[in-house]
């Protein structure tokens, strides 16, 4: 009996496509790591934050999500191992990917055409028709994007998907602090200060996955910023109340010297 050869390994679904890509010099082939990965994410989530910012323009708020869509393509790219190559036209290719890279459908991949043409118009032809509609479409992208990745990674990296989830604190393992030991405020903040959470999206969820979860409650930050607007005012009206008492006991110490 001749001896039971191993059954064929199945490819990813898109591998195919993106092998083409690499071998035209469209992408480049290269090893994914949860390091880059965390950065590519970590960057997304802070421009989707300076997106939600009202005190700026739209048009700025705009380019900051359509730039972290670009940063969270890049990332859906990662996964499959592939980069974009160093021809140009990089950004288009790697939104054209989404579909063979994480299976994205026309619900994403048209839109995000759209923008990367009106992108281009605003920063090369100074055209600016941004709006708020386009925000709003823009930050569902993002968490589209994000989903799929995340849904991609259970399904065929789970190892990778485990070594992501350590760096999702930031935080480094420390001995336990005895009575003598004395902590400065580096390590302090260090230790206490997450740097980034990946465990939001990437970890299964009974719901869909949604923006607000991607960035977090904006309530708090409004809150915090009223508060504090509210404080200097307050500290004002303070001085304004000391400085009005202090003019009104010289005013009638000199009017008691003159009499």
């Amino acid at each position: 009996m001749s001896p039971a050869s191993d059954p064929p390994r199945l490819e990813p679904p898109g591998e195919s496509n993106l092998r083409s890509l690499a071998n035209i010099g469209q992408l480049e082939s290269i090893a994914a790591s949860a390091e880059t990965l965390s950065r590519y994410f970590k960057n997304a989530k802070r421009l989707l934050r300076d997106a939600a910012q009202k005190n700026v323009s739209i048009e700025t708020r705009c380019i900051a999500a359509y730039t972290a869509a670009h940063l969270l393509s890049l990332g859906a790219l990662h996964v499959r191992g592939y980069g974009p190559g160093r021809k140009s036209g990089h950004r288009a290719i790697v939104f054209q990917t989404l579909a063979p890279a994480v299976g994205a459908d026309n619900s994403v991949m048209r839109p995000l055409g759209t923008y990367h043409r009106k992108r281009n118009r605003a920063e090369y032809d100074g055209w600016n028709h941004f709006g708020e509609p386009d925000l709003s479409d823009l930050t569902r992208l993002c968490a589209s994007i994000w989903t799929l990745t995340r849904r991609w990674l259970e399904a065929h990296n789970p190892d990778l998907l485990a070594a992501m989830k350590p760096l999702s604190h930031g935080r480094k393992p420390t001995r336990r602090m005895g009575r003598g030991d004395r902590r400065t405020p580096a390590a302090e903040a260090s230790s206490t200060i997450p740097l980034f959470s990946v465990h939001s999206f990437l970890v299964p969820r009974r719901r869909p996955f949604g923006l607000a979860e991607l960035l977090g409650s904006t309530s708090n930050l409004e809150n915090s910023s009223r508060r504090r607007q509210n404080g200097i005012q307050h500290d004002c009206n303070i001085r304004r109340g000391s400085s009005t008492q202090q003019h009104a006991h010289l005013h009638g110490v000199l009017e008691r010297r003159c009499i």
